[in-house]
């Protein structure tokens, strides 16, 4: 109790502290209803949202199938947590990989990356593949666990809103959206004259290139962001099966209340 409630304390002031040098005031002041005109400010990041959990989809979709195709051949036994997780950076990196292709054989149309998107969609309709999570288990709903995910939310919310503001970041501006954006407008991968970034792996600028293919740069935005609660369950997941529960909760709170974790 005495760990559970020092590390509560911790937290808190981790989290005020963040509040008192980064202060929320010009996001909560964006929200304000009266700069919110219904149909056109509320609808535009609705409709980004819906554009990035049909990608989520598409990559968990390619990612478990390809995982039971790997367990399958294995004696390895994992839950249904640690098979979401694997599945979805799997899918993602597939993906990747087959945007890179079209990129390099000069194929970037749009019907390309619909084609990717909506087949891996497809594929969580699969029997094996579909998710197996049960609502009704009442193991997700302990105490410790519903108090966790209660405290989960600030920095999942704050983080959240920040990568649906349109990018400012000196990274996406100069390689992580630019890139993709030029190799769409000119047709396919490319050395880019005077600029060593080029010569980095594209890997997860090609997944920013099949969302601004399709939406625009919010949606890769929200792609990035996806891996920041991903990698807190991560932690829990690993922890909950090599140490305990409750310590698992708590390292994966100390996680999403990290300052720069949540900036980036």
């Amino acid at each position: 109790m005495v760990k559970a409630l020092a590390g509560f304390f911790w937290l808190t002031i981790v989290f005020v502290a963040y509040l008192i040098v980064y202060p929320p005031g010009g996001i909560l002041s964006s929200l304000s209803l009266p700069d919110i005109a219904f149909g056109t400010h509320l609808l535009i990041p609705v409709v980004d949202i819906v554009y990035f959990l049909a990608m989520a989809a598409a990559m968990r979709g390619v990612g478990m199938l390809l995982l039971r195709t790997i367990l399958a051949h294995g004696s390895s036994s994992i839950t249904a947590l640690e098979r979401e997780l694997f599945a979805l950076p799997l899918g993602a990196a597939c993906l990747s990989l087959t945007v890179l292709g079209g990129n390099v054989v000069a194929v970037v149309a749009v019907w390309f990356y619909a084609v990717l998107i909506v087949g891996g969609s497809i594929l969580n309709l699969v029997p094996g593949v579909r998710p197996s999570f049960s609502v009704n288990d009442a193991r997700w709903f302990t105490p410790w666990r519903m108090a966790a995910a209660g405290v989960a939310v600030p920095p999942l919310l704050i983080s959240m809103i920040n990568a649906l503001a349109p990018p400012t970041q000196y990274d996406s501006l100069v390689y992580h959206l630019a890139f993709p954006a030029r190799y769409l407008a000119d047709g396919g991968l490319h050395a880019v004259p005077y600029s060593i970034f080029s010569s980095f792996p594209q890997g997860m600028e090609m997944l920013f290139q099949a969302a601004l293919a399709v939406r625009g740069p919010v949606v890769a935005s929200l792609i990035s962001w996806m891996f920041f609660p991903l990698t807190g369950l991560a932690i829990y997941a690993f922890c909950r099966r090599y140490l305990t529960v409750r310590l698992g909760l708590l390292a994966a709170l100390v996680w999403l209340y990290t300052p720069m974790m949540m900036i980036i």
